[in-house]
């Protein structure tokens, strides 16, 4: 039927324009298969691709789509072209349905989610009820007079005598020496919390309206588009984010960035500066660097945050004209920041929204409140918190918009969100919770304008990320134990490290390769990874035929976090080696230094290579399966001579739909062929021409039928040749899932 395999879920591919390797045009993927990439690499690639496509843009491995809970979310190759419903997609974007995907310059797919399990209810938000309102402002003021009394020895007022409570302080201090300065701090303390309502004044909301500016990037055709929000601020310049300002240095020749006021006539000022916190490049590097890591049922989870010091000033043409500059919190008020506290921002969301007049802006105006603030890595410490998490309603469009208190002063910058990725596009996260830079940066900023600041928290940050593995330290320990445990070896017996430069030339797709030759002295299992993390690194092996050795791409529990393949070698060869990134990821840097750690581990080929299998399979199906043995032949030599090959035919009798693997591994020098048969007519092969072969078949209907494995060589090799069905694991009723 059209939608794949009836009653079954998983997700169904359609080529509509260009060719697979194998002719195919229609495949489908039930739930089992967990990763589905798409590519030129017949080992990495369930969809395989033509090499001819190369010449198209399409890479090795150009695109992935990971099933996550009854969806599935892209992965993306960054170097390479995808659209998805004819536009860009971003990184785990959510597929949902059917979607148009093109690849490189020819390829397109339809591709359709089907998922036939019942959906539930949809559940709306709940809003905060006027009670709630009110028990929150009333456990405010108590827990503000708790601090007082605490301090000056005073007795807890209620609410109802905030005026007592400021008199009672003052007749403290001339009471209590050695307190003065702690009573003055908590009285400018207990008046900016004073000052906190339900609802911000419409007049402090209309001034702050006027300050705020539309950033518009002007092409040298005429046209413009929205890129984010500014704010007035000190000596005539603007406030806004980091990532938005840093559009001014990626402008090309004809091009120009602009701010835009929603005040009649409209007036646009030219940017002609910009000045960024230093410590958000600062962050990103130390950050990809490290790459914070959290084990999750097999896997390694990558932290995900709001970048810090996400901050910068910009300076424009005619700066006099500009509107009034917003009043900004003092650090003492920043610090009287807590859940609950009524705020608002005024700026220019657009993303997903009907479109705004550019030449006529008007800004949006939300209120709503703080709900928790934490450090960058979501950690609520005592104090340093910096990262505010409120509920105001944002998109894009909406980076820089000033935050601000019921005063109308500004205490941090709209930053970032929460999104979900459905339908080619992200929304918001209905669970309303973004993100925003506290005023911190920005102070540090003004009180430096020569823009000469050091990073001031480098070493906090260091602190921070240690509390956290790194992923690529995670990844090599994990590979290295897998592989004594698998080759019953504690250590490689032989190791290399191949050192090269990588030239960050001018590559129209903004990526840059340097190629390894790399020499397998003997046979063995070689492990050949990346020896230090890159920004946008990306590594692949290019075997040449009729060389002896079979490169395995399969992930193994908590490797994620490093680039690595390895190798069974039947004797002498030598292998090319691809590490590639992303030129962009080094800013103005012309060359970045690569090196690849090579280990060779003693191994029989047979026994790992099923290890391996095992292992891997585990961890993809999330210990769902198991092995079983339907055909285990070793040292095979029975031959059939057929048109100058030798041939070597398996058959197995199945009876149950699920997931087979057919292997062969040869057992002396020697390079293999292999396909299967059903019905007399082939429908999957192997023809890398590489010692290993192994193939996978879904098979979905039940009842006794053949299947045929044959493998063909140029000599007669003795082989093991195994047939495995992956069983599912049936969870007792009485056991947790």
């Amino acid at each position: 039927m059209a939608n794949g395999v009836s009653g079954v879920s998983g997700v169904k591919v359609t080529v509509v324009d260009g060719e697979t390797a194998t002719g195919d045009k229609e495949y489908f993927f039930d739930s089992s298969v967990r990763y589905i990439v798409v590519g030129r690499d017949p080992v990495a690639c369930q969809i395989v691709l033509p090499e001819s496509s190369l010449a198209d843009g399409i890479g090795a491995e150009h695109i992935g789509f990971r099933r996550s809970l009854g969806r599935y979310q892209v992965d993306l190759n960054t170097d390479l072209y995808v659209e998805v419903d004819g536009r860009r997609p971003i990184e785990d974007m959510e597929l949902n349905g059917a979607h148009d995907i093109r690849l490189g310059k020819r390829l397109r797919l339809r591709l359709e989610v089907i998922d036939t399990r019942p959906a539930p209810k949809k559940i709306g938000r709940q809003n905060l009820q006027s009670a709630d309102l009110s028990r929150r402002n009333q456990r405010l003021l108590t827990a503000a007079l708790v601090v007082v009394a605490a301090v000056a020895g005073m007795v807890l007022f209620t609410q109802s005598r905030l005026q007592d409570v400021k008199t009672s302080v003052d007749e403290s201090r001339r009471g209590l020496e050695g307190v003065s300065q702690n009573v003055d701090s908590l009285s400018k303390t207990l008046s900016f919390l004073n000052e906190q309502v339900d609802t911000i004044p419409a007049d402090v909301l209309d001034q702050v309206s006027r300050s705020v500016y539309l950033v518009v990037k002007a092409d040298r055709l005429g046209g413009e588009q929205a890129q984010g929000t500014a704010w007035v601020t000190e000596r005539g310049m603007l406030a806004t984010n980091a990532h938005v300002a840093d559009a001014f240095n990626r402008l090309k020749t004809g091009e120009s960035l602009w701010v835009r006021s929603s005040v009649p006539p409209h007036a646009s000022h030219r940017v002609t500066s910009v000045d960024l916190h230093p410590g958000f490049k600062q962050f990103i590097k130390l950050w990809n660097e490290y790459l914070p890591v959290q084990r999750q049922s097999g896997r390694l989870d990558l932290m995900r945050t709001a970048t810090p010091a996400d901050v910068a000033v910009m300076k424009v043409e005619r700066p006099e004209r500009l509107a009034a500059p917003l009043p900004l919190a003092t650090m003492d008020e920043l610090e009287t920041l807590r859940p609950g506290i009524r705020v608002a921002f005024a700026g220019y969301p657009s993303e997903m929204l009907l479109p705004g007049a550019l030449r006529q802006p008007s800004p949006v105006v939300q209120q709503d409140e703080i709900i928790r603030l934490t450090n960058f890595f979501m950690i609520n410490q005592p104090s340093g918190n910096r990262l505010i998490h409120h509920g105001l309603p944002i998109t894009g469009g909406a980076s820089g918009s000033p935050i601000i208190a019921s005063s109308g002063k500004v205490i941090g910058l709209i930053s970032s969100g929460n999104f979900i990725f459905a339908g080619g596009r992200r929304t918001v996260n209905a669970a309303d919770i973004n993100f925003g830079q506290r005023l911190d940066f920005l102070h540090a900023m003004l009180e430096d304008p020569k823009g000469k600041r050091a990073v001031q928290y480098e070493e906090e940050w260091r602190a921070q990320l240690a509390q956290f593995e790194s992923a690529p330290e995670v990844s090599a320990t994990a590979i290295r134990t897998a592989l004594a445990s698998m080759t019953g070896h504690p250590a490689p017996d032989d190791s290399d490290v191949l050192t090269g430069v990588i030239n960050l030339g001018e590559d129209p797709f903004g990526v840059a390769t340097r190629n390894f030759s790399v020499l397998l002295p003997r046979s063995g299992l070689y492990l050949i990874r990346l020896q230090a993390p890159l920004l946008g690194v990306s590594m692949r092996a290019n075997p040449a035929e009729g060389e002896p050795m079979t490169p395995v791409a399969m992930p193994l529990p908590f490797t994620t976090g490093l680039p690595y393949v390895m190798v069974f070698a039947t004797g002498t060869s030598t292998l090319s080696v691809d590490v590639t990134v992303q030129s962009a990821a080094y800013g103005d840097k012309k060359s970045v230094p690569s090196a690849l750690a090579v280990e060779r581990w003693p191994a029989d080929a047979a026994s790992v290579f099923v290890k391996l299998l095992e292992q891997s399979r585990d961890f993809e199906w999330n210990s769902t399966r198991r092995p079983v043995y339907l055909s285990k032949r070793t040292d095979v030599d029975k031959f059939n001579f057929v048109n100058q090959h030798y041939v070597l035919p398996t058959t197995v009798e199945i009876s149950r739909p699920g997931m087979y693997t057919f292997v062969a591994i040869p057992k002396a020098k020697g390079a293999l062929d292999g396909v299967l048969i059903e019905n007399g007519r082939p429908t999957a092969r192997d023809r890398d021409r590489r010692p290993l072969v192994w193939l996978d078949k879904m098979v979905r209907r039940s009842g006794k039928q053949e299947i045929g494995f044959v493998t063909t060589s140029t000599a007669p090799v003795a082989q093991d040749v195994y047939v495995i069905y992956w069983e599912k694991i049936e969870t007792n009723p009485g056991e947790a899932n």
